[in-house]
């Protein structure tokens, strides 16, 4: 599939991939989060069921804290200007 692609393409392609997967490695550098990863998959569901819960429950009562730019958790990651790596 990649030889479908031109050459401006490709570079994109490797670029992109490249920064999802610093991104990545930065998130697994996070001790809060490698606990998160290591936890039985029973509790994550729990876990998830009420993060779910309680962010639906935000929405209709329009208490969101999430910037306007962002429309999902998954936005507010290392990029932002507030969260630095250590």
């Amino acid at each position: 599939m990649l030889f479908l692609l031109g050459e401006n393409e490709l570079e994109a392609l490797t670029k992109q991939l490249t920064i999802k997967g610093l991104v990545t490695i930065l998130y697994l550098l996070n001790d809060d989060n490698i606990r998160l990863l290591q936890l039985p998959r029973v509790l994550k569901e729990q876990i998830l069921t009420a993060h779910q819960a309680n962010s639906a429950e935000a929405l209709n009562n329009n208490k969101v804290c999430a910037s306007p730019e962002a429309e999902n958790s998954t936005q507010l990651g290392l990029t932002s200007k507030h969260k630095k790596a250590v």
